[in-house]
């Protein structure tokens, strides 16, 4: 058995050793060469002789932002105090750093297009799913939109009135 373990990793590492080389020679590149070393290649032909047809264009959104008016509204979405969340879902003011702006430039397009106002409840690691539960079993309807990790356990409670 450690035989086969030394030969296979022998094998290996001639297959990785012998696929650098052929990267490495001139190859066919120096054959193309002409006597000046430079390669020989033909010239394009000249813009007036080139016709371009238009590009086929699509409109970048094609939802009817007219009709999506929420009349000022609050979103309010429930989101555990994870550093990935809070860094790649949600910015409340500019801060200089580009990924944050971007979150928040798209928070404030969001808010304008669609006429709403969003909100995040940020709770505690420990204690997320358990506000959450209590708020379903009450039958409170504190926010709108919930992030939830997978690993999380999601109570049978939440999804009972969730399908409803």
């Amino acid at each position: 058995m450690k035989k086969i373990r030394q030969l296979t990793a022998l094998f290996l590492v001639v297959l990785l050793v012998g696929s650098v080389f052929p990267s490495c020679s001139g190859g066919a590149d120096s054959e193309q060469q002409g006597e000046s070393g430079q390669n020989e290649t033909t010239a394009a032909p000249p813009a007036e002789d080139v016709v371009s047809e238009p590009e086929e264009t699509r409109p970048r959104h094609s939802v009817d932002t007219e009709s999506l008016d929420f009349e000022g509204e609050d979103l309010v979405s429930a989101v555990c105090n994870w550093q990935g969340y809070l860094s790649y879902f949600f910015a409340d003011e500019y801060t200089g750093d580009i990924m944050n702006d971007a979150i928040y430039s798209r928070r404030v397009k969001a808010e304008d297009v669609l006429n709403i106002s969003m909100r995040t409840d940020r709770y505690a690691e420990l204690e997320y799913m358990s506000q959450i539960k209590k708020l379903f079993a009450a039958g409170d309807h504190a926010f709108d939109l919930m992030f939830n990790h997978c690993i999380q356990d999601i109570c049978r409670v939440c999804v009972r009135r969730l399908s409803l």
